[in-house]
């Protein structure tokens, strides 16, 4: 393992100082251990080896860690500190050491995509570019002067904490599976926000869907899905239900098999919800090829 920089103003740290004795030594040893890049594998044997137990509660990391997976975290701020920048978006794809730390986080998903080397990258190690960067809550990393950022997916701990912290009614675990299977992404665009998400999903929640007829009156979709799939749920059934929902709201047909059908019914839904994502993503096609079409034919008639 090579030699690495450590902050000697933990110890004067607020967050640090307010750690349980076992807590602080866990954090310098994921300090300590991970690679260079801030992966830490997971080796749960060998952290109560050394700091004498393996449970720790995952919520006071929830600013400094991603968990990746059951097997990797990512430490947040450690390239920051090692590499003396103040985001993500300064690594230099023309440095060595940038570039093997840009493959690691890009393989592992926490990088998505960096700006052109010639775009006020750095120049090597602990040499910024002079922008100001500011680090937000909603888990991206924003340039003062670009307005860019990279969105980091939130750990399902996360997910869970905020909505335990906000007493709302969101399944965590569905609402991580369902931007986990769209690429965390909104429609058509990268999601910004993955708090502001859940807030959009607690208001849907309290509506408990959209008017229906234009008269007004909201639809009781929990009381739809009983009264049509309550009996017997056909695939064509459940598929004319979904396509009666907003998408966003299609959980609850899953989350209802689930527990009507004790799980019977999860492939039917799984294979059902991708046909009709394809559909969609078929019929955006169309709809963009048609319009194109009429701006070709237009060019093509105008004078």
């Amino acid at each position: 393992m090579t030699n690495r920089f450590t902050a000697t103003e933990k110890w004067n740290d607020p967050w640090f100082c307010g750690l349980p004795p076992p807590y602080k030594l866990f954090w310098v040893y994921l300090c300590d251990t991970c690679n260079h890049a801030g992966i830490w594998n997971v080796n749960w044997p060998l952290v109560k080896f050394h700091c004498g137990q393996e449970s720790f509660d995952l919520k006071i990391f929830t600013d400094r860690v991603v968990v990746i997976s059951t097997e990797k975290w990512f430490i947040k701020k450690f390239v920051l500190f090692q590499q003396k920048i103040l985001s993500l978006d300064e690594l230099n794809p023309e440095n060595n050491a940038h570039r093997a730390i840009i493959n690691i986080l890009q393989k592992e998903g926490i990088l998505r995509g960096l700006p052109a080397p010639d775009k006020g990258l750095s120049r090597g190690p602990g040499k910024g570019n002079g922008k100001v960067k500011v680090k937000k809550d909603d888990g991206t990393e924003r340039s003062g002067k670009t307005g860019k950022g990279i969105f980091l997916p939130p750990a399902l701990e996360e997910i869970k904490a905020f909505c335990i912290d906000r007493k709302n009614q969101i399944d965590p675990e569905t609402f991580f599976d369902f931007y986990q299977s769209q690429g965390w992404r909104v429609g058509n665009n990268k999601m910004k926000d993955w708090r502001a998400a859940v807030r959009t999903w607690e208001r849907r929640n309290k509506d408990q869907g959209r008017p229906a007829g234009g008269n007004g009156k909201v639809v009781n979709w929990d009381r739809l899905i009983e009264d049509r799939l309550g009996k017997i749920a056909t695939d064509g059934m459940i598929k004319a239900m979904m396509r009666e929902m907003p998408q966003i709201l299609w959980w609850k047909i899953e989350q209802f098999l689930k527990k009507r059908y004790r799980g019977s019914n999860g492939t039917a839904f799984l294979r059902i919800e991708s046909e009709l994502i394809r559909e969609k993503q078929d019929a955006g096609n169309l709809n963009s090829a048609i319009c194109e079409g009429k701006t070709e034919a237009a060019t093509v008639a105008a004078p």
